[in-house]
């Protein structure tokens, strides 16, 4: 059994490492164009189906690579614990571990109805990128929520910035993934804080007890407190890894029915997704 199997489970690693990893490997050269907002108003007084079409292309943009990049992130910290586990390093696996809770949870918020909003829209979306008339069409708050998994950041005080660009805490993004998927990843997040952060737990897993009072120091044994943690927490990481990789795999499935070829994903056309609940519901509206 390799180490993604021991860490996520054999069925889960089966499932999403080699899928997520060639999603990747076969992924497009993507050169994503954005206009200012200054010559954007100027084209859009010239010519407003051109400006509309530009606008739908910039949507499916930060679509892409919202879910690209979440994909190939989450997988980053995968691989971090992979790693560390075959290390025996349990602080690393630990601190990965972590990351991918913050990471997920990020992604899940941005990512969540991207998917079937661009499926529920994708007549009129195909017709705004060929340029077809009509009134203007906007998707603010899809553009708004896509604005903010790429930009948000924590801002100095004082400093102006749109409200998209404001990072929430780490433990909004969790406590709202947890009330949306009705799952507990903020308990485990909260233990593996006290590892990673300066706390008890973070150092006194290297005193083992001998008896009520006598103890000594062991900085061993780093794959054992490792599998010991992943079996407490043995229920979680199945939907923790969906989380992690459906709303962005999801996203560029449905980017495939859109007449905006460099935002294809020619690996996915063929994967099947009809595992995937919301899958069916995107299914629906695409007409497929």
């Amino acid at each position: 059994m390799d180490s993604f199997q021991k860490t996520l489970g054999k069925d889960v690693a089966n499932c999403y490492i080699p899928l997520v990893e060639n999603v990747l490997a076969n992924r497009s050269h993507t050169v994503y164009h954005f206009m200012s907002h200054s010559d954007f108003k100027v084209l859009e007084e010239s010519d407003v189906d051109e400006a509309n079409a530009q606008y739908i292309k910039e949507i499916l943009f930060r679509s892409h690579f919202a879910s690209m990049s979440s994909i190939a992130k989450n997988l980053e910290w995968i691989k971090g614990m992979k790693h560390s586990y075959e290390n025996g390093l349990y602080l690393p696996f630990s601190s990965s571990m972590r990351s991918l809770i913050e990471s997920t949870a990020d992604s899940f918020d941005a990512l969540l109805h991207v998917s079937i909003t661009l499926a529920e829209h994708n007549k009129v979306l195909n017709k705004k990128l060929q340029k077809g008339g009509g009134d203007f069409v906007t998707l603010t708050e899809l553009e708004n929520v896509l604005i903010h998994y790429s930009h948000a950041r924590r801002l100095e005080k004082g400093e102006k910035a749109p409200t998209t660009h404001k990072a929430k805490q780490p433990s909004e993004y969790i406590r709202d993934l947890d009330s949306k998927t009705g799952q507990n990843f903020y308990e485990l997040y909260g233990e593996l804080c006290q590892l990673t952060h300066p706390a008890a737990q973070g150092v006194l897993h290297m005193m083992p007890a001998i008896n009520e009072s006598e103890f000594f120091f062991d900085e061993r044994c780093g794959k054992e407190k490792i599998e010991l943690l992943l079996e407490r927490n043995k229920d979680l990481i199945p939907d923790l890894i969906a989380f992690a990789f459906n709303p962005g795999l999801l996203t560029l499935k449905v980017l495939n029915y859109l007449k905006l070829n460099i935002c294809h994903s020619e690996y996915l056309k063929v994967v099947n997704f009809d595992a995937i609940p919301a899958w069916g519901r995107c299914k629906k509206h695409l007409g497929v």
